[in-house]
């Protein structure tokens, strides 16, 4: 049976403690290098089209346009080769919870999927397409589509011979009647962010220094939410 969503996130809370503070600046490392990454596609691109020019209406607001328009092909690309961190950082938080390692959030392991870099960029591209997709359809379709396939990343972790189709087809089969659980356990931060016994996310709220604070918490307590899953469903097969 899979423990309630008080119960996982007190979970969450044991694995961070003490690594707190080093998942938090590898959240916010992750972001300066996205950042970085997307300002040099962004000014490649900008080198190619030139820049934009500024207009005033005569009701003299400032109105930014573009001298010709363009898909901003080196910001898209440079974002998507973004996809192997991204996974990265969220399986790190798989490690932590097994204590695989004694560094689980050294920098290092947010390069992890890039020797994999095939397998794992195909398979989280053609989950974000799917859903992207979805999403545009409603947004409850979107939502279904996101609990369905939540468990891919720590599957391709766990699972090294399995790509993109089978990676998906192991998560709808771990998620049927589980994607209420999730879905209840993703809105239950949006308590505890503002709870009282949460305040170090309130410090510095102005300038978003809470979310690295609460990132890691949510990213430990779904992983933990994968082992349960999981156990469930191999259990199941046997």
């Amino acid at each position: 049976m899979i423990s309630s969503c008080s119960q996982l996130r007190a979970k969450g809370r044991a694995d961070l403690e003490g690594r707190w503070a080093e998942a938090a600046m590898l959240t916010f490392v992750a972001m300066l290098i996205s950042c970085f990454i997307s300002t040099v596609g962004s000014a490649l691109d900008t080198g190619i089209s030139g820049p934009s020019a500024i207009n005033i209406n005569v009701n003299y607001d400032v109105v930014v346009l573009p001298r010709q328009s363009g898909l901003g092909i080196f910001g898209l690309v440079f974002i998507i080769l973004l996809i192997p961190m991204s996974w990265s950082l969220s399986v790190t938080f798989l490690a932590n919870h097994r204590r695989e390692t004694d560094d689980p959030f050294g920098v290092g392991n947010l390069f992890t999927g890039y020797k994999d870099f095939w397998r794992v960029f195909s398979s989280m591209f053609l989950v974000g397409l799917l859903e992207c997709v979805f999403l545009l359809l409603l947004i409850i379709p979107g939502i279904w589509m996101m609990l369905r396939l939540s468990m891919v990343p720590y599957i391709l972790r766990d699972y090294p011979e399995l790509g993109a189709n089978g990676a998906m087809r192991m998560s709808v089969d771990m998620m049927v009647g589980h994607k209420w659980k999730l879905f209840c356990l993703w809105l239950s931060f949006i308590g505890v962010s503002t709870s009282t016994g949460m305040t170090r996310f309130t410090f510095g709220a102005t300038l978003g220094i809470g979310y690295f604070w609460l990132a890691p918490y949510m990213q430990q307590t779904e992983a933990n939410f994968y082992e349960e899953v999981k156990a469930e469903y191999t259990g199941a097969e046997q």
